[in-house]
């Protein structure tokens, strides 16, 4: 007797073994595509209940309608932050000389929702070639074009950007400021990072320029003054050593800056000076030396480096001189070492860019605005995932650090 079912012993002619994960998304996908067709009928019947409301029964006589139905044609409205296709229902005037705009259906339309959605996609590393494979698998699903989702992303990142400048600092003290010149599809995207009195990061500005000139370094600074951050209270500058930035900084701050050169921006310097087989000596000097609590005892180290470096490399001990005292800033401030690491480096500026890179790497047109558009987007998207600086406990300690400091360089001058 033939059966469907195997008989004992006979093994299944068919094996689905799926992860617990597999089995996860595979319901999470069918309660997705179950709720959009749901929410679609309750939007038919919406849009049915005005019509009704609108133009009466159906082959009922009514004298107080206010208009007639007039078919249907290809329509849109935005659900679960897409676009979903439908019969839109067309009602005219009683004189059907003008149509009646049916304020479901006006309501439903909303295309900010749907903008923000495709520019978080895309932040998180989506191609517009790609935004088809991460939009929720359901045929009614529109308006994922390539050029759809580049003119979606452009209008929700321009309101963004337009905020993120509008930003202001009054009463915000900031404790350190990170800037860095960062290499950007063949530009210079100058980035401000700054720490607040309880250790919370906050992304301050962001400029473009060919390099780190003078002029667009002054104009960041200027800015930032501009939009209530305060130049009167001592301040720690973490910056990558370009000594335009370092004018600008002293010309706007004054001797409220108190400087400390990105220690790793020193190391690459160094390295680009000596030869391959003495970079592993040199670059563990370096880092045994910065890693001395007492700062007479780094000086000395470094400067022993230098000595040695005038006999195998002597443009290697310019470069390690210029600029020494500089680096040993945190040092000389006498913080905890949790907190002192946080404040040497400039990587601050730079990870965030990792994913910047990493989502535009198939962009290959780039013109306008669009450098600081993707830039401002992507360090916006990494704020609001920024944890505390290491060390934030003792920020207190940066503070009174910095304070001993502006008083005693002020007694100097007096």
């Amino acid at each position: 007797m033939n059966t469907d079912y195997p008989s004992k012993g006979e093994p299944d002619q068919v094996t689905l073994r799926l992860s617990r994960t597999e089995v996860t998304r595979l319901v999470n996908e069918e309660l997705h595509r179950s709720a959009l067709s749901i929410g679609v009928m309750v939007i038919t019947e919406l849009l049915e209940d005005e019509v009704k409301r609108l133009c009466g029964e159906r082959r009922r006589r009514n004298e107080k309608r206010q208009g007639y139905r007039y078919g249907t044609q290809p329509g849109y409205v935005v659900l679960g932050s897409q676009k979903i296709r439908l019969a839109r229902p067309r009602v005219r005037t009683r004189d059907c000389k003008r149509e009646v705009q049916l304020e479901v259906y006006r309501r439903l339309q909303q295309t900010d929702v749907i903008d923000q959605a495709v520019m978080g996609r895309l932040v998180r590393g989506v191609s517009c070639r790609n935004y088809r494979g991460v939009i929720d698998t359901i045929r009614e699903s529109v308006g994922v074009s390539r050029s759809s989702v580049n003119r979606g992303f452009v209008r929700a990142s321009e309101q963004r950007v337009g905020q993120f400048y509008a930003r202001r600092f009054e009463g915000t003290r900031l404790v350190a400021i990170f800037i860095d010149g960062v290499q950007f599809k063949r530009q210079t995207v100058i980035v401000a990072i700054g720490v607040t009195a309880k250790g919370s990061k906050v992304v301050l500005s962001v400029r473009q320029g060919a390099t780190e000139n003078a002029q667009v370094c002054m104009d960041l600074l200027e800015e930032l003054r501009q939009r209530g951050v305060c130049t009167e209270v001592p301040t720690l500058f973490v910056l990558d050593g370009s000594k335009a930035l370092r004018a600008a900084v002293e010309r706007v701050w004054g001797e409220c800056a108190v400087v400390q050169r990105c220690r790793l921006h020193k190391m690459r310097n160094v390295r680009a000076y000596v030869a391959e087989d003495l970079w592993g000596e040199v670059l563990n000097q370096m880092r045994a030396a910065y890693a001395e609590k007492e700062i007479t005892k780094a000086r000395r180290r470094l400067m022993t480096l230098a000595r040695w470096l005038d006999r195998v490399a002597p443009a290697a001990a310019r470069s390690l001189r210029e600029g020494l005292e500089e680096t040993l800033t945190v040092s000389s401030l006498r913080l905890p070492a949790k907190l002192a690491r946080s404040l040497t480096s400039t990587n601050v500026v730079e990870s965030p860019f990792e994913r910047v890179r990493s989502v535009t790497r198939r962009i290959t047109r780039w013109s306008g605005d669009m450098r600081i558009r993707w830039s401002v987007t992507a360090l916006l998207e990494a704020e609001q995932r920024f944890i505390r600086i290491s060390g934030a406990d003792c920020v207190d300690k940066l503070t009174a650090a910095l304070d001993r400091l502006a008083l005693s360089t002020q007694r100097r001058s007096a």
